[in-house]
Order: structure tokens, then C-alpha cells, then sequence
């Protein structure tokens, strides 16, 4: 019972160009297809407009989407759509893109980097996590000037993540209780510790219990 136009993205960037052309031509929603990285650059094309952003999980991770309720079930996320409902979330800024899940500097953006610039592996978690695996004994985490709230501090992170929302994807927890509509991030450090307190404290990050992390951080932020 709705009007529809299908388009499909051809390459990276893609995405940006189509929203922001369907924003400017008036259409009152685009809905994404797809994982992370596709819906970020259509969220992107559609920042500061009145279009609504409709979502269609069908990633590997799919941390935004899972982080907004958004049903992992095609069929059940199209019925959402259909429903009408949507809400207004944050949007953060990094240099000249948007991040609308989370932003790290630490081992999981080491990770992110790797994977995405390693030519010819399968999308998907596997891959991902082969690549972390491949890294975590050899990873050199830098110090790190922080300041917000009026505080500097300086730290060693494996993990420094600014999340808008719980989940990294995959079902993995880093900010428990963050919310992506309260005007707020929330900045999680996870120390630097011995590599075998990490691999065991790992399991915590799916459990929903990484805020027990020995020195784990939170601040909620502007």
C-alpha cells in the first residue's frame, strides 16, 4: 500500500550520494538494506534533513540496528518500517564523517582498519575475529590524550570507544545501558592489562557484563 523506488549501490560511497538525492527530491523515507557500513553511509546522506531513515538488517554485524531494537528478521524489521514508527538519535563527528553506533581509537579500530583494508577474506564476524586473534599479542596500544567535561587525563587503552549506542555489533556489548537519543556518548575505557586477563574477561563483552572489566571506565559525555 505504499509508493517505492528500489536503487542499488554499485561502490563504496554510493550510499551518501542516493540518500542525499532522495532527501533533496522529497522522499519522507529511505530505507537501508544492508550492514554497518552501508547504513552509515546512508544515515550520513540523510544527517540534518526530514527524511527518515528506515533500516533492513541483513549484515554481519549489524551493531546499529541491533542497538535500536530494530528486528534482525527482514520481514519483521519490514513491518516496522511500515508501522510508521521512528525516533530521533545523536550523531557524532569524526574530522568529515559520521559515526551513529560507535567510534574507537583502540584495538577494535586497529581490527576495523585491518579488515577492511585486507583485500580478498569473506565479509562477515569469522573473519573478524581470525584478524583479531592474528593481532592481539602483537597489538601496541598508544597513549591517549583525553578531554571532556571539563578534565584532561591521559591513558593507555587497548580499548577507548565513544559509543552513541550499546553494541559494537555481532551481539558484542561495549557500553552497556548507552542510549543513541539522550544527547549524550558514553567514553568507555578498557585498560591496558596482561593479555591473559583480557582473553579472560572477553566473554563479558556478550554478556552484557564488560562494565566488571577490572579499571573499565565510563563517562557520558556532550
Amino acid at each position: 500500500g505504499i509508493a517505492y523506488d528500489i536503487v542499488k549501490t554499485e561502490e563504496k560511497g554510493d550510499g551518501f550520494v542516493l540518500a542525499k538525492r532522495a532527501a533533496e527530491a522529497g522522499y519522507t523515507t529511505v530505507v537501508a538494506a544492508g550492514g554497518d557500513g552501508t547504513i552509515n553511509e546512508i544515515a550520513s546522506g540523510l544527517v540534518g534533513t526530514s527524511t527518515v531513515l528506515g533500516i533492513i538488517p541483513v549484515g554481519s554485524g549489524n551493531g546499529l540496528a541491533r542497538g535500536l531494537r530494530i528486528p534482525l528478521n527482514y520481514w519483521d524489521a519490514c513491518r516496522l518500517i511500515l508501522r510508521g514508527e521512528s525516533m530521533t538519535i545523536d550523531v557524532g563527528q569524526v574530522c568529515d564523517r559520521y559515526f551513529f553506533a560507535t567510534s574507537g581509537i583502540g584495538f577494535d579500530a586497529h581490527v576495523g582498519k585491518i579488515y577492511n583494508e585486507q583485500p580478498g577474506h569473506p565479509r562477515g564476524i569469522l573473519p573478524y575475529f581470525q584478524f583479531a586473534v592474528t593481532e592481539f599479542f602483537n597489538y601496541e596500544p598508544r597513549e591517549v590524550l583525553l578531554t571532556f567535561n571539563g578534565q584532561t587525563s591521559r591513558h593507555i587503552p587497548f580499548v577507548l570507544t565513544v559509543a552513541n549506542g550499546e553494541q559494537y555489533g555481532g551481539g558484542a556489548i561495549i557500553a552497556p545501558g548507552a542510549l543513541p537519543n539522550d544527547g549524550l556518548f558514553d567514553i568507555v575505557i578498557i585498560p591496558q592489562s596482561h593479555p591473559l586477563q583480557i582473553l579472560a574477561h572477553l566473554p563479558k563483552l556478550f554478556s552484557g557484563t564488560v562494565d566488571t572489566f577490572p579499571h573499565f571506565e565510563s563517562h557520558k559525555t556532550n
